[in-house]
């Protein structure tokens, strides 16, 4: 596992071990962002198939529109007989989490974000896997179930799920009222992410310089308008003798996308919740020698360097986004 990985299944063991202890002492541990299953949905038996969906739908649902902090779908304890239950993903009938994303893809109205983690705890001196779903909050609720089965013979089409205290039930006017509230208040101030539409790029030379224009689009999903003060491009991974394996360029200057006016490289304004596209032309200064055969393997976009964009705000701030 890579450190991050490591680091994050340490929090969730952590969190989980926690929960059994309070669960022995005799704690009730579900609350309107935890729930604990005894066991898997059943997904492999095609006879069940549909009010399995409906459930694992209708419970990562409810977490993901409840209002609060990160929620948790924890499978392999059983609250009430204090008991564990060796649940790895496996029991499920699927072959691959991929399968998960799948379905909530095919039954929700919108995609619900989640990290899914096996958890190996100690019961007994008997190592048992706990499956366990984090669901951070969602700017995205209200998610809506299309077509939710609670039964063979029942079918409720557009079903919102929330959860109010260890139960679930459809969302009312004042719920999905508290939901767009609740979506102001996990907006972050400031969210940028960074696009090259198209990877449509070329490069062009000088006795000491080396040239890139570029198309980008900056996306600000914070609550405020973003001021970007710097922006380079870092190339690594480069096999080619003219150069060293990576070097970076710094933005010269820009245009808006559709006016031909080009702007020295000031703040770049990005307003809330908006898509800025631009222009770009980056440009190195520094590189000597060779810089035809440097340029020329640039161009070539089947080679396998990496290219990667920083941006700088105002209050020095730096997000980054692999292009290549």
């Amino acid at each position: 596992m890579k450190s991050e990985e490591i680091s994050q299944y340490g929090k969730i063991w952590k969190f989980i071990n926690q929960l059994i202890e309070q669960i022995t002492d005799g704690q009730q541990v579900e609350t309107n962002k935890i729930e604990l299953k005894r066991q898997w949905y059943d997904f492999g038996a095609k006879s069940q198939r549909k009010l399995a969906e409906s459930e694992f739908a209708k419970d990562i649902a409810a977490i993901a529109n409840t209002v609060g902090l990160t929620g948790y779908l924890i499978i392999g304890i059983d609250e009430e007989k204090r008991t564990l239950y060796d649940s790895p993903f496996t029991n499920c009938g699927l072959s691959d989490i991929s399968d998960i994303r799948h379905l909530i893809v095919k039954t929700v109205d919108k995609p619900i974000d989640f990290d899914f983690i096996e958890v190996t705890v100690e019961d007994e001196q008997v190592k048992k896997i706990i499956s366990v779903f984090e669901i951070p909050p969602s700017l995205d609720k209200p998610h809506v179930i299309k077509s939710f089965k609670p039964n063979e013979k029942a079918e409720i089409n557009n079903y919102i799920p929330v959860r109010k205290g260890t139960s679930i039930n459809p969302a009312n006017r004042s719920d999905i009222e508290l939901m767009y509230y609740d979506r102001k208040n996990i907006e972050p101030e400031y969210a940028l992410e960074m696009e090259c539409p198209g990877r449509k790029f070329s490069f062009s030379s000088g006795n000491d310089y080396l040239s890139l224009q570029i198309p980008l689009c900056f996306t600000n999903f914070g609550r405020k308008p973003m001021a970007i003060v710097s922006v380079k491009l870092l190339f690594s991974n480069i096999v080619c003798q003219s150069h060293k394996n990576q070097f970076e360029m710094d933005l010269e200057r820009f245009s808006y996308s559709g006016n031909r006016e080009e702007i020295i490289i000031t703040p770049i304004i990005i307003p809330s919740n908006m898509v800025l596209a631009v222009n770009a032309w980056f440009k190195a200064h520094y590189i000597i020698g060779l810089l035809s055969e440097l340029r020329d393997y640039l161009n070539k976009q089947a080679n396998s360097y990496r290219m990667q964009l920083e941006a700088v705000d105002i209050h020095e701030k730096k997000y980054a986004k692999i292009l290549k």
